[in-house]
């Protein structure tokens, strides 16, 4: 890579990671930094390997006992370069080579607890011109894959909508909108990563800020699309009752994302909102079971034999299956963002893959559990009972009785309207279920409410 330096370090900085970069042997370096203000205290800088450092910073130790052991002198440094800034001492300059494949950190030690103005460059290649480091490579084909995968699913649940065309509905398109992004962030970080191992240069400033605002949108739709699902949108309501609520939690997470690439410190902010939309996700679909639940009973005490025809009975399967797939993703998932790739730290590309197929299999998992499948368009309805010792009977909204399942490559069911949806409108197939409190016997608490045409 090939950048400029400018920066401040002030008392509350004891540690800075300045550059990390892993080299190939025969790697290059060429670094100068200046002090360019009055500090007579020494500001230690050190260029050694990773694995130097990080046996150091793992001991247990305070600072000023790190200190104490006169590190500009004493800190073991194989391969690399100890040093120090100071008035007397303004300058840095490094000219290296690798010996050997070695992943190189550069970082200052602000023992004397001063402020230091820095402002310096850098050249850092590997053989071949290639300006990216080492453990970076990976990400140009990755990205390449990945995008690739992303819209293999695409085109899988693009060929599911047309065998369904008829009776698409809205979450079907809001969860297409999932591996779309996916693929779009996909590409903007291939393009960011070949652009860097070309010119040695970041993109510039507003491209950069949109791949990470791209990148940052992918992320927080994996949890907006389960905070829909897990509200009933689409399934039991046709607008959510919280849009508010959801939308705030979604683009708190965005931001705490966001600027967590210029503040590491926003992290805290990130997991207390991320605690939250997965406390709201579990709210939620408990209150929707619970619905679910409690229509399911009543249509089941009416339909003892038919039941399991109902287009309830399937709402509750979904949302049986959705629960395992929410609680095996988010137990995965915290178990890779908080610890899996703190391990990973040398192997960036290898933590960004794991990412993905996690998301992957989420993705797969969810098309497969509200995927379109057989079913019966025409809805039950209840009936006032005929003979009073027959109990509620059942009938098929439209058509006959022979021709109420729907399979891909049928025609248009009868009463077929352009709209699927306007069949769930009042009139048009909605089940009523209503109580009757003047009586104790069953067979006479339920009847059908008269649809309004």
């Amino acid at each position: 890579m090939i950048d400029d330096i400018s920066k401040t370090i002030t008392s509350g900085n004891e540690f800075d990671k300045i550059l990390s970069f892993e080299f190939a042997k025969k790697g290059i370096l060429n670094f100068t930094l200046h002090l360019k203000n009055e500090v007579s205290e020494p500001l230690g800088i050190f260029f050694c390997s990773q694995g130097d450092l990080i046996t150091q910073l793992e001991q247990r130790m305070t600072f000023t006992d790190f200190c104490n052991r006169d590190p500009i002198h004493n800190l073991p440094c194989s391969g690399g370069v100890r040093s120090y800034l100071n008035t007397t001492n303004n300058m840095f300059d490094l000219n290296w080579i690798a010996p050997h494949k070695v992943f190189m950190w550069l970082v200052s030690v602000n023992c004397a607890a001063k402020k230091y103005e820095l402002e310096g460059d850098y050249v850092a290649v590997n053989p071949g011109g290639e300006y990216l480091s080492l453990n970076q490579v990976p990400f140009k084909p990755l990205f390449i894959i990945l995008a690739c995968i992303w819209f293999a699913l695409i085109c899988v649940w693009i060929g599911h909508w047309i065998q369904y065309r008829y009776f698409n509905f809205r979450l079907h398109a809001f969860l297409t909108l999932l591996p779309l992004i996916q693929m779009g962030s996909c590409i903007l970080w291939e393009y960011y990563y070949t652009t860097c191992s070309e010119t040695g240069h970041l993109p510039p400033n507003l491209i950069v800020w949109l791949i990470l605002g791209i990148s940052c949108t992918a992320t927080t739709f994996v949890f907006l699309a389960l905070l829909y699902v897990a509200e009933g949108w689409g399934i039991l309501k046709k607008r959510l009752e919280k849009t508010q609520l959801i939308w705030s939690l979604c683009g708190a997470f965005w931001l705490a994302s966001l600027l967590m690439n210029l503040y590491q410190s926003f992290v805290f902010v990130l997991v207390f909102f991320y605690l939250l939309i997965l406390r709201h996700i579990f709210q939620s679909h408990s209150r929707t079971m619970q619905i679910l639940t409690t229509q399911y009973e009543s249509v089941k005490r009416a339909f003892p034999r038919n039941h399991q025809h109902s287009p309830i009975r399937e709402k509750v399967m979904l949302y049986h299956q959705f629960q395992k797939v929410v609680v095996v993703f988010v137990a995965i998932d915290i178990i890779f963002r908080w610890w899996a790739r703190n391990l990973l730290m040398a192997t960036p590309w290898l933590s960004t893959m794991l990412q993905h197929m996690m998301l992957i299999v989420l993705c797969g998992a969810m098309a497969w559990t509200f995927r379109l499948k057989p079913f019966y368009p025409h809805f039950f309805m209840l009936t006032q009972e005929v003979d009073p010792e027959i109990a509620d009977d059942e009938r098929p909204l439209l058509g006959d009785q022979a021709d109420r399942e729907w399979h891909p490559g049928d025609g248009k069911p009868d009463g077929f309207k352009s709209d699927y949806q306007d069949w769930l409108a009042p009139g048009a197939g909605q089940i009523a279920l209503v109580k009757n409190e003047g009586t104790d016997n069953f067979f006479n608490r339920w009847w059908l409410a008269v649809p309004l045409n």
